[in-house]
């Protein structure tokens, strides 16, 4: 709970949005990331798993958000920062 606690002050402190996803509840996810809990992904690429590391967290965030598409799912991950959109 470390990492979500420092992900949302990070985000709030920043003003961006994020979500926490169960990767136990989809096998894929499950497959793909069990042993590496807690994974951080920030506009869809991967950030950090084991930990996550603040100041890591922060430059990610500060950089340009890419243009936003449509998509049918969202990057494997158990909390995922999302740029707020203006």
């Amino acid at each position: 709970m470390e990492a979500e606690a420092t992900l949302r002050r990070t985000c709030e402190d920043l003003g961006v949005a994020w979500r926490a996803l169960d990767i136990d509840s989809e096998p894929d996810l499950r497959a793909g990331f069990t042993d590496h809990v807690p994974v951080t992904f920030v506009d869809r690429q991967l950030l950090s798993y084991w930990f996550l590391d603040e100041d890591a967290l922060r430059a990610a965030l500060s950089q340009p958000a890419p243009s936003r598409r449509t998509t049918s799912g969202f990057p494997p991950s158990t909390s995922s920062p999302e740029r707020m959109q203006p």
